[in-house]
């Protein structure tokens, strides 16, 4: 500003000067000249811009420009470039897929398993595994709690053996591994792909030909800081395909999910930041034993597991010796049949899992023909015990006949038999009338209705007072 000012007013000395000292004025002299050079350092740069903008324009059009001498302006003002060593490109982390050398992973010969069931009924479920010859562990898993037993096998034959013998149970879980920490989604789907418990059990699909099997995972979260079910999900599923060689965009070039195929049961249970993954290794639940037919369950039907547990803790089941200490069994409020089906089953040797399908399907344990053989030789040491030592009765003409039906898919149609009559009225109960027969050691073992579901009126005291 001082020197424009000196020189609109014709180089004179200008009134806010304090003095008119020569230093300054050679001071002032030198600040010109340099802004001078700025001004023609400037121009120069603005040249060479336009001149870039015109050689982008004839490179879009396809011509190549002429070379061009570089500036003073450009080689004081640009740095010289760093020689480095060129670098790998990085991959990101959801799409680097381990190597994994598949002889290194040995197969599977230990299961730990857990047999979860109704709480209250672990004490029978351990006296079962006990009689399979099953050596169970603490009846508490610290991260899991009341309502199962943990114990170890080493071969298939014995998983199916638990699917077929155990009538208490409702899940025989495969444990993948030890519980783990995992605080982070990703420390958890790291901490997945990581396992080698997917390429044992999974052993076919690390053919990148082949379909992915379709993964059910059921999430529990609790006392942790991954409490998002869904993403914890989408986590383990995205672990799971980077065990298999499948990272996110290598799972675009195989076929999509395997519909045909029985899909993978996947149970995730989080707990204090621990995390437990387990194979449900039934593709239904234990207690449906598959007898039931559509239509014909009542209104309100009992539990199959719990009819089972009620008829072993009342002692309808076979000691040592193959001796019981009832020899007649009955059910005076049937509805459709579940008590008198499970007792005639256990009576005759049946075990409770012969009509579930195959376990462990869709993985690479998986054998039809074992499971088959087991069943078929299970069925062949049954016993005829005749069709007197069992009996069901109800009122309602609609659950008798839904009862027979039950019964004859179960297989059990000619041990078990239904009466439609009263409570009163039933022929083992009809005391004092010429028709009353009362057998010796007669177990009476009901789930009476109480009320809720199955009386809109309410009013059971006519029953209960009988």
């Amino acid at each position: 500003q001082r020197l424009l000012s000196d020189s609109s007013n014709g180089g004179k000395r200008n009134r806010h000067h304090p003095t008119n000292n020569p230093s300054r004025n050679a001071s002032a002299a030198i600040d010109v000249s340099f802004y001078e050079d700025f001004l023609k350092i400037r121009r120069d740069k603005e040249a060479t811009s336009s001149k870039l903008s015109n050689t982008r324009e004839v490179k879009e059009r396809g011509k190549r420009p002429p070379r061009k001498a570089k500036l003073a302006c450009d080689v004081v003002l640009e740095k010289s470039p760093r020689q480095t060593k060129p670098t790998k490109p990085k991959k990101r982390q959801h799409e680097t897929v381990a190597k994994v050398d598949d002889q290194s992973i040995e197969p599977l010969e230990k299961f730990s398993l857990y047999a979860s069931c109704l709480p209250g009924l672990e004490a029978i479920l351990h006296d079962e595994l006990i009689n399979l010859g099953f050596v169970p562990e603490s009846s508490a898993e610290p991260l899991i709690g009341a309502g199962g037993i943990a114990f170890t096998v080493d071969s298939v034959e014995s998983i199916m053996n638990c699917h077929l013998h155990l009538g208490t149970a409702t899940h025989i879980l495969l444990r993948c591994g030890e519980p783990f920490k995992a605080r982070g989604m990703e420390e958890l789907r790291r901490k997945v792909s990581k396992m080698d418990f997917w390429r044992q059990y999974l052993g076919e699909c690390k053919n990148p030909s082949l379909p992915l099997p379709t993964i059910d995972i059921r999430v529990s979260a609790s006392k942790s800081r991954l409490l998002h079910t869904k993403g914890i999900a989408e986590r383990v599923e995205s672990g799971i395909c980077t065990a298999l060689g499948s990272g996110k965009n290598s799972a675009k070039k195989r076929p999509g999910k395997d519909a045909e195929r029985s899909p993978i049961k996947l149970v995730v249970r989080l707990k204090n930041d621990f995390a437990q993954i387990s194979v449900d290794t039934s593709e239904q639940p234990l207690q449906r034993r598959g007898y039931r037919q559509p239509g014909c369950g009542g209104k309100s039907p009992l539990r199959e597991d719990l009819a089972y547990a009620m008829l072993y803790g009342s002692g309808w089941r076979k000691r040592e010796g193959n001796e019981r200490p009832f020899s007649h069994l009955l059910d005076p409020c049937c509805g459709s049949g579940t008590i008198a089906i499970e007792g005639a089953s256990i009576a005759a040797g049946l075990p409770p899992g012969r009509l579930l399908p195959q376990p462990l399907a869709g993985s690479s344990l998986a054998d039809e023909w074992l499971w088959r053989q087991l069943v078929s030789n299970a069925e062949a040491r049954s016993i005829d015990i005749g069709n007197s030592a069992v009996m069901g009765s109800d009122r309602d003409g609609g659950v008798i006949a839904a009862s027979k039906t039950n019964a004859t898919a179960a297989g059990v149609d000619a041990i078990v038999r239904f009466e439609n009559c009263a409570v009163k009225s039933n022929p083992w109960l009809a005391a004092g009338k010429p028709e009353a027969v009362v057998p010796d050691g007669l177990l009476i073992c009901t789930n009476p209705p109480f009320g809720i579901r199955s009386s809109k009126k309410k009013n059971l005291f006519p029953l209960y007072r009988t």
